[in-house]
Protein backbone atom coordinates (compact mmCIF):
# COMPACT_ATOMS: atom_id res chain seq x y z
CA UNK A 1 0.00 0.00 0.00
CA UNK A 2 1.20 3.29 -0.85
CA UNK A 3 0.47 6.56 0.75
CA UNK A 4 -2.20 6.61 3.63
CA UNK A 5 -5.74 8.47 2.62
CA UNK A 6 -6.14 11.57 3.95
CA UNK A 7 -6.06 15.21 2.68
CA UNK A 8 -5.54 17.76 4.68
CA UNK A 9 -8.51 21.25 4.32
CA UNK A 10 -7.12 23.84 1.81
CA UNK A 11 -4.11 21.93 0.38
CA UNK A 12 -4.01 20.28 -3.43
CA UNK A 13 -1.47 16.94 -3.39
CA UNK A 14 -1.70 14.40 -6.26
CA UNK A 15 0.35 10.98 -5.40
CA UNK A 16 0.80 8.06 -7.36
CA UNK A 17 -1.82 5.39 -8.08
CA UNK A 18 -2.41 3.13 -5.46
CA UNK A 19 -3.79 -0.67 -5.81
CA UNK A 20 -5.73 -0.49 -2.96
CA UNK A 21 -7.89 2.13 -3.73
CA UNK A 22 -10.56 -0.21 -5.06
CA UNK A 23 -10.18 -2.29 -1.82
CA UNK A 24 -10.77 0.62 0.52
CA UNK A 25 -13.38 1.64 -1.83
CA UNK A 26 -14.85 -1.67 -1.38
CA UNK A 27 -14.71 -1.70 1.97
CA UNK A 28 -16.12 1.78 2.76
CA UNK A 29 -19.45 0.66 0.45
CA UNK A 30 -19.83 -2.39 2.71
CA UNK A 31 -19.50 0.28 5.98
CA UNK A 32 -22.14 2.53 4.39
CA UNK A 33 -24.28 -0.36 3.99
CA UNK A 34 -23.92 -1.83 7.39
CA UNK A 35 -24.80 1.55 8.72
CA UNK A 36 -27.65 1.38 11.45
CA UNK A 37 -30.58 3.09 9.22
CA UNK A 38 -29.24 2.41 6.17
CA UNK A 39 -31.31 2.96 3.30
CA UNK A 40 -30.60 1.42 -0.21
CA UNK A 41 -28.31 3.33 -2.65
CA UNK A 42 -26.03 2.45 -5.45
CA UNK A 43 -22.58 2.72 -4.69
CA UNK A 44 -19.61 3.45 -7.62
CA UNK A 45 -16.54 3.76 -7.05
CA UNK A 46 -15.64 7.30 -9.08
CA UNK A 47 -12.68 10.19 -9.26
CA UNK A 48 -9.03 9.54 -10.28
CA UNK A 49 -9.13 6.86 -7.00
CA UNK A 50 -11.63 4.99 -9.23
CA UNK A 51 -9.55 4.94 -12.68
CA UNK A 52 -6.66 1.93 -12.49
CA UNK A 53 -3.01 3.56 -13.01
CA UNK A 54 -4.24 7.08 -12.45
CA UNK A 55 -2.72 9.66 -10.23
CA UNK A 56 -5.01 11.28 -7.30
CA UNK A 57 -5.37 13.01 -4.87
CA UNK A 58 -5.36 10.55 -1.36
CA UNK A 59 -9.02 10.81 -1.23
CA UNK A 60 -11.49 8.00 -2.36
CA UNK A 61 -14.74 9.17 -4.07
CA UNK A 62 -17.80 7.60 -3.88
CA UNK A 63 -20.92 8.37 -6.11
CA UNK A 64 -24.54 7.32 -3.85
CA UNK A 65 -27.39 6.75 -6.56
CA UNK A 66 -30.52 7.51 -4.40
CA UNK A 67 -33.85 5.87 -6.54
CA UNK A 68 -35.35 8.21 -9.17
CA UNK A 69 -37.78 11.01 -8.05
CA UNK A 70 -36.99 9.96 -4.10
CA UNK A 71 -36.43 12.68 -1.89
CA UNK A 72 -32.80 13.59 -0.44
CA UNK A 73 -33.81 14.25 2.93
CA UNK A 74 -33.68 10.67 4.33
CA UNK A 75 -30.68 10.06 2.54
CA UNK A 76 -28.66 12.68 3.78
CA UNK A 77 -29.57 11.73 7.45
CA UNK A 78 -28.29 8.11 6.78
CA UNK A 79 -25.36 9.03 5.72
CA UNK A 80 -24.55 11.54 8.52
CA UNK A 81 -25.47 8.65 11.43
CA UNK A 82 -23.09 6.95 9.33
CA UNK A 83 -20.38 9.02 10.29
CA UNK A 84 -20.08 11.65 7.15
CA UNK A 85 -20.24 15.53 7.67
CA UNK A 86 -22.99 16.61 4.80
CA UNK A 87 -21.80 19.73 3.13
CA UNK A 88 -24.64 20.64 1.05
CA UNK A 89 -24.08 20.93 -2.77
CA UNK A 90 -20.77 23.00 -3.14
CA UNK A 91 -21.77 24.59 -6.29
CA UNK A 92 -22.56 21.86 -7.63
CA UNK A 93 -27.04 21.86 -8.23
CA UNK A 94 -28.66 18.18 -7.95
CA UNK A 95 -25.90 16.95 -5.90
CA UNK A 96 -25.15 16.38 -1.72
CA UNK A 97 -21.81 16.38 -0.95
CA UNK A 98 -20.44 14.68 2.18
CA UNK A 99 -16.99 13.85 3.66
CA UNK A 100 -15.49 11.69 5.88
CA UNK A 101 -12.35 11.49 8.48
CA UNK A 102 -9.38 14.13 9.85
CA UNK A 103 -7.73 14.85 7.46
CA UNK A 104 -10.40 13.77 4.67
CA UNK A 105 -10.08 10.50 3.58
CA UNK A 106 -13.77 9.65 1.97
CA UNK A 107 -16.20 12.04 0.11
CA UNK A 108 -19.83 10.93 -0.77
CA UNK A 109 -21.49 12.28 -3.71
CA UNK A 110 -25.20 11.66 -2.99
CA UNK A 111 -27.32 12.42 -6.48
CA UNK A 112 -30.35 10.78 -8.19
CA UNK A 113 -29.36 7.72 -10.00
CA UNK A 114 -29.59 8.68 -13.46
CA UNK A 115 -30.00 12.37 -13.40
CA UNK A 116 -27.35 14.84 -14.30
CA UNK A 117 -24.39 14.49 -11.53
CA UNK A 118 -24.81 10.44 -12.04
CA UNK A 119 -24.46 10.18 -15.70
CA UNK A 120 -21.48 13.14 -15.68
CA UNK A 121 -19.38 10.97 -12.77
CA UNK A 122 -20.23 7.68 -14.13
CA UNK A 123 -19.19 9.39 -17.78
CA UNK A 124 -15.96 10.96 -17.27
CA UNK A 125 -14.76 7.90 -15.26
CA UNK A 126 -16.00 5.89 -17.64
CA UNK A 127 -13.88 7.77 -20.71
CA UNK A 128 -10.73 7.76 -18.48
CA UNK A 129 -10.88 4.21 -17.88
CA UNK A 130 -11.59 3.19 -21.73
CA UNK A 131 -8.57 5.54 -22.93
CA UNK A 132 -5.45 5.70 -20.90
CA UNK A 133 -3.63 8.12 -23.28
CA UNK A 134 -6.60 11.12 -22.27
CA UNK A 135 -5.82 8.96 -18.52
CA UNK A 136 -2.38 9.96 -18.93
CA UNK A 137 -2.98 13.66 -20.44
CA UNK A 138 -5.17 14.02 -17.39
CA UNK A 139 -2.58 12.93 -15.12
CA UNK A 140 -0.04 15.53 -16.42
CA UNK A 141 -2.52 18.08 -15.95
CA UNK A 142 -3.26 17.59 -12.53
CA UNK A 143 0.28 17.09 -11.30
CA UNK A 144 1.16 20.24 -13.37
CA UNK A 145 -2.41 22.39 -10.97
CA UNK A 146 -0.55 20.36 -8.26
CA UNK A 147 2.47 22.05 -8.12
CA UNK A 148 1.46 25.42 -9.60
CA UNK A 149 -1.76 25.47 -6.74
CA UNK A 150 -0.28 23.44 -3.53
CA UNK A 151 -2.20 25.57 -1.56
CA UNK A 152 -5.32 26.85 -3.74
CA UNK A 153 -7.77 24.50 -4.40
CA UNK A 154 -10.17 26.62 -6.33
CA UNK A 155 -7.23 27.31 -9.20
CA UNK A 156 -6.56 23.88 -8.99
CA UNK A 157 -10.08 23.33 -9.59
CA UNK A 158 -10.69 26.09 -11.75
CA UNK A 159 -7.95 24.57 -13.97
CA UNK A 160 -9.30 20.95 -14.55
CA UNK A 161 -12.71 22.28 -15.73
CA UNK A 162 -12.06 23.21 -19.46
CA UNK A 163 -10.71 19.29 -19.89
CA UNK A 164 -13.45 17.46 -18.08
CA UNK A 165 -15.75 19.77 -20.10
CA UNK A 166 -13.99 18.94 -22.97
CA UNK A 167 -14.08 15.49 -22.41
CA UNK A 168 -17.86 15.14 -21.15
CA UNK A 169 -18.44 17.17 -24.91
CA UNK A 170 -17.08 14.27 -26.90
CA UNK A 171 -19.47 11.60 -25.29
CA UNK A 172 -22.68 13.90 -26.24
CA UNK A 173 -24.35 11.91 -29.31
CA UNK A 174 -24.30 13.67 -32.36
CA UNK A 175 -27.25 15.53 -34.08
CA UNK A 176 -28.26 14.35 -36.89
CA UNK A 177 -28.89 17.11 -39.95
CA UNK A 178 -33.38 18.15 -40.36
CA UNK A 179 -35.24 15.81 -42.51
CA UNK A 180 -34.70 16.04 -46.40
CA UNK A 181 -35.39 19.40 -48.04
CA UNK A 182 -35.06 21.31 -44.84
CA UNK A 183 -33.05 24.46 -45.55
CA UNK A 184 -31.37 27.01 -43.17
CA UNK A 185 -30.87 30.54 -43.91
CA UNK A 186 -29.99 33.90 -41.72
CA UNK A 187 -33.07 35.64 -41.36
CA UNK A 188 -32.95 39.65 -42.87
CA UNK A 189 -34.79 42.59 -41.58
CA UNK A 190 -37.75 41.90 -44.15
CA UNK A 191 -38.37 38.35 -42.70
CA UNK A 192 -38.55 39.88 -39.36
CA UNK A 193 -43.05 39.13 -39.75
CA UNK A 194 -42.20 35.67 -40.70
CA UNK A 195 -40.38 35.21 -37.61
CA UNK A 196 -43.23 36.73 -35.96
CA UNK A 197 -45.23 34.22 -37.21
CA UNK A 198 -43.45 31.53 -35.94
CA UNK A 199 -42.93 32.32 -32.49
CA UNK A 200 -46.68 33.08 -32.17
CA UNK A 201 -47.95 30.09 -33.58
CA UNK A 202 -45.67 28.08 -31.25
CA UNK A 203 -46.54 29.94 -28.38
CA UNK A 204 -50.52 29.60 -28.99
CA UNK A 205 -50.01 26.27 -29.48
CA UNK A 206 -48.42 25.90 -25.98
CA UNK A 207 -51.15 28.28 -24.21
CA UNK A 208 -53.99 25.59 -25.91
CA UNK A 209 -52.13 23.25 -24.71
CA UNK A 210 -50.82 23.85 -21.47
CA UNK A 211 -52.57 27.28 -20.31
CA UNK A 212 -51.31 30.27 -20.10
CA UNK A 213 -47.60 30.68 -18.59
CA UNK A 214 -44.28 32.86 -20.00
CA UNK A 215 -44.04 30.76 -22.70
CA UNK A 216 -47.84 32.00 -23.90
CA UNK A 217 -46.41 35.48 -24.50
CA UNK A 218 -46.31 36.88 -27.96
CA UNK A 219 -43.16 39.24 -30.08
CA UNK A 220 -44.10 41.75 -31.92
CA UNK A 221 -42.44 42.94 -35.31
CA UNK A 222 -40.65 45.70 -33.57
CA UNK A 223 -38.48 43.50 -30.94
CA UNK A 224 -37.96 40.90 -33.55
CA UNK A 225 -36.26 44.43 -35.88
CA UNK A 226 -34.13 45.25 -32.53
CA UNK A 227 -33.31 41.40 -32.61
CA UNK A 228 -32.06 41.22 -35.63
CA UNK A 229 -29.78 44.44 -35.29
CA UNK A 230 -27.82 42.86 -31.82
CA UNK A 231 -28.29 39.22 -32.59
CA UNK A 232 -28.52 37.04 -35.39
CA UNK A 233 -31.71 34.42 -36.35
CA UNK A 234 -32.25 32.17 -38.55
CA UNK A 235 -34.95 30.56 -40.53
CA UNK A 236 -35.72 27.33 -41.31
CA UNK A 237 -37.25 26.66 -44.84
CA UNK A 238 -39.23 23.28 -45.78
CA UNK A 239 -40.37 23.18 -49.80
CA UNK A 240 -40.52 26.79 -49.90
CA UNK A 241 -42.15 26.88 -45.99
CA UNK A 242 -40.66 28.90 -43.11
CA UNK A 243 -41.35 26.05 -40.35
CA UNK A 244 -39.06 27.12 -37.94
CA UNK A 245 -36.25 29.41 -36.72
CA UNK A 246 -34.03 29.95 -33.53
CA UNK A 247 -31.55 32.95 -32.81
CA UNK A 248 -27.73 32.93 -31.82
CA UNK A 249 -26.11 35.76 -29.77
CA UNK A 250 -23.36 36.57 -27.22
CA UNK A 251 -24.80 38.82 -25.45
CA UNK A 252 -26.28 36.68 -21.98
CA UNK A 253 -30.34 36.25 -22.20
CA UNK A 254 -31.94 38.08 -18.65
CA UNK A 255 -32.72 34.92 -17.46
CA UNK A 256 -29.09 32.92 -17.17
CA UNK A 257 -27.10 33.05 -14.67
CA UNK A 258 -23.25 32.04 -16.25
CA UNK A 259 -22.24 30.53 -12.60
CA UNK A 260 -23.93 27.29 -13.35
CA UNK A 261 -22.33 27.13 -16.80
CA UNK A 262 -19.10 25.32 -17.44
CA UNK A 263 -16.94 28.62 -17.40
CA UNK A 264 -15.44 29.20 -20.83
CA UNK A 265 -14.26 32.24 -22.91
CA UNK A 266 -16.86 32.52 -25.54
CA UNK A 267 -20.38 31.17 -25.13
CA UNK A 268 -23.19 31.42 -27.32
CA UNK A 269 -26.66 31.52 -26.34
CA UNK A 270 -29.53 29.67 -27.97
CA UNK A 271 -33.00 31.56 -27.63
CA UNK A 272 -36.38 31.78 -28.95
CA UNK A 273 -36.46 28.34 -31.02
CA UNK A 274 -39.66 27.61 -32.65
CA UNK A 275 -41.29 25.21 -34.61
CA UNK A 276 -44.39 25.44 -36.64
CA UNK A 277 -47.08 23.24 -34.86
CA UNK A 278 -48.24 21.22 -38.03
CA UNK A 279 -44.63 20.57 -38.52
CA UNK A 280 -43.28 19.25 -35.04
CA UNK A 281 -42.18 15.92 -34.36
CA UNK A 282 -40.99 15.49 -37.59
CA UNK A 283 -37.10 15.87 -36.99
CA UNK A 284 -37.31 19.65 -37.68
CA UNK A 285 -36.29 20.66 -34.19
CA UNK A 286 -33.44 18.47 -34.06
CA UNK A 287 -31.91 19.82 -37.52
CA UNK A 288 -32.16 23.12 -35.61
CA UNK A 289 -30.38 22.31 -33.27
CA UNK A 290 -27.78 20.77 -35.55
CA UNK A 291 -27.53 23.71 -37.44
CA UNK A 292 -26.93 25.94 -34.08
CA UNK A 293 -24.05 23.56 -33.18
CA UNK A 294 -22.64 23.73 -36.48
CA UNK A 295 -23.01 27.59 -36.38
CA UNK A 296 -21.39 27.64 -32.96
CA UNK A 297 -18.46 26.40 -34.11
CA UNK A 298 -18.01 28.25 -37.05
CA UNK A 299 -18.68 31.53 -34.70
CA UNK A 300 -16.19 30.15 -33.11
CA UNK A 301 -17.80 29.36 -29.52
CA UNK A 302 -16.93 27.35 -26.87
CA UNK A 303 -20.63 26.21 -25.93
CA UNK A 304 -23.81 26.43 -26.50
CA UNK A 305 -26.04 27.21 -23.64
CA UNK A 306 -29.86 27.81 -23.04
CA UNK A 307 -32.82 27.87 -20.92
CA UNK A 308 -35.79 26.14 -20.72
CA UNK A 309 -39.31 26.38 -18.53
CA UNK A 310 -38.91 23.35 -16.03
CA UNK A 311 -42.54 22.85 -16.58
CA UNK A 312 -44.65 19.93 -18.91
CA UNK A 313 -44.57 22.99 -21.09
CA UNK A 314 -41.10 23.24 -21.27
CA UNK A 315 -38.41 21.27 -23.48
CA UNK A 316 -35.60 20.30 -20.70
CA UNK A 317 -36.19 16.94 -22.29
CA UNK A 318 -35.93 17.54 -25.34
CA UNK A 319 -32.81 18.91 -25.16
CA UNK A 320 -31.75 16.44 -22.84
CA UNK A 321 -32.03 14.12 -25.37
CA UNK A 322 -30.17 16.07 -27.92
CA UNK A 323 -26.94 15.64 -26.03
CA UNK A 324 -27.37 18.72 -24.00
CA UNK A 325 -26.57 18.28 -20.16
CA UNK A 326 -28.43 20.01 -17.58
CA UNK A 327 -26.23 22.19 -15.23
CA UNK A 328 -28.94 23.90 -12.94
CA UNK A 329 -32.36 24.40 -12.07
CA UNK A 330 -33.48 28.34 -11.09
CA UNK A 331 -36.54 30.02 -10.15
CA UNK A 332 -36.13 33.28 -11.71
CA UNK A 333 -39.04 36.09 -11.19
CA UNK A 334 -41.08 33.65 -10.26
CA UNK A 335 -41.12 31.36 -13.33
CA UNK A 336 -38.93 28.06 -12.66
CA UNK A 337 -35.99 27.42 -15.40
CA UNK A 338 -33.64 24.39 -16.43
CA UNK A 339 -30.49 25.85 -17.92
CA UNK A 340 -28.43 23.32 -20.62
CA UNK A 341 -25.78 23.62 -22.28
CA UNK A 342 -23.84 21.56 -24.82
CA UNK A 343 -19.91 22.13 -25.42
CA UNK A 344 -19.02 22.63 -29.40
Amino acid sequence: MGEPLGLESGTVRVVPYDPAWPALFAAEAARIGEAPGALPLRLEHVGSTGVPGLAAKPVVDVLAGRPPGSSAAPYVEALVRAGYEHRGEQGIPGRDFFRRGTPRAYHVHLAEEGGPVWREMLGFRDALRSDPPLAAEYAALKLGLAARFPRDRAAYLGGKGPFIAGVLGRAAPPLEDGPAGCAFAEAAPEDAATVVALRAAAARDLAARFGHGPWSGEPTERGVLHQLRTSRVWLARQGGEAVATFRLGTRKPWAIDPAYFTPCARPLYLTDMAVRPDRQRRGIGRGCLAEALRLARAWPADALRLDAYDAEAGAGGFYAACGFREVGRVTYRGTPLVYCERLS
